[in-house]
């Protein structure tokens, strides 16, 4: 896709959100610059004749220069978690981006983990929304926790606690996987473990029974990645 506009500085470690046409952008790891804060929009309707990056100016208590975080939207809302900084320190708030009013709030709720290159999905469960995260990096170790931030409360609560190592009853600690939301069911796969092994296995979590269960799969698997 060529596009107007200024483009955005090369960067790896942003995350991305979706809304109404438009794929925003937000900070990551400029190779000039180091970590950005910066945040640009492109419109990528497919009936639009001009597709132009945008910058995005926005007010209020934002993340700032941040890298290795995740962004989920909800609702008009593109919530913002985890993280490190330029000087290496890692982030537990979630900075919750009002898309119609580009408008930045801050959440510095009890019990939040300190995490980055970590994963996050929406799960709808009922008539309540939450964000659900799962493994990356807390204070320098990988961990295979996962937890839930209540997106209306904006409390957080741990689903799994996690294992010291590898197990056959969990995914173990990693960083740098995916993760994607099925029905009631996080799908998990690859990552990077503690002793820098690329991955390939793919796990469910059931998000009614917070159980854990590697999915035998068929055919050939794709090859270990990040």
């Amino acid at each position: 896709i060529r596009a107007m506009g200024k483009l955005p500085s090369r960067r790896s470690y942003h995350c991305s959100g979706f809304y109404k046409d438009e794929l925003y952008i937000y900070g990551g790891e400029d190779i000039r610059e180091g970590i950005v804060s910066n945040m640009y929009k492109i419109n990528i309707e497919r009936d639009s004749d001009v597709i132009e990056w945008q910058p995005v100016e926005s007010t209020g208590d934002g993340p700032g220069a941040i890298s290795h975080h995740t962004g989920v939207v909800h609702e008009g809302k593109w919530y913002l978690f985890g993280g490190n900084r330029e000087d290496g320190a890692e982030v537990g708030w979630v900075y919750i981006f009002d898309y119609e009013t580009c408008s930045w709030t801050t959440v510095k709720a009890e019990g939040a983990p300190i995490l980055d290159d970590h994963s996050a999905i929406v799960h709808q469960g009922g008539d309540s929304a939450s964000m659900i995260v799962f493994g990356g990096f807390h204070f320098g170790s990988r961990t295979n926790k996962v937890y839930k931030f209540c997106l209306k409360n904006q409390t957080w609560s741990i689903l799994f606690e996690g294992t010291e190592g590898p197990t056959n009853d969990a995914p173990e600690p990693r960083s740098g996987h995916s993760a994607v939301m099925h029905d009631a069911d996080m799908y998990l796969f690859g990552g990077c473990d503690e002793d820098l092994n690329k991955l390939n296995d793919l796990w469910k979590f059931d998000l009614k029974s917070n159980q854990w269960s590697l999915v035998n799969c068929k055919g050939e698997r794709p090859e270990p990645r990040t």
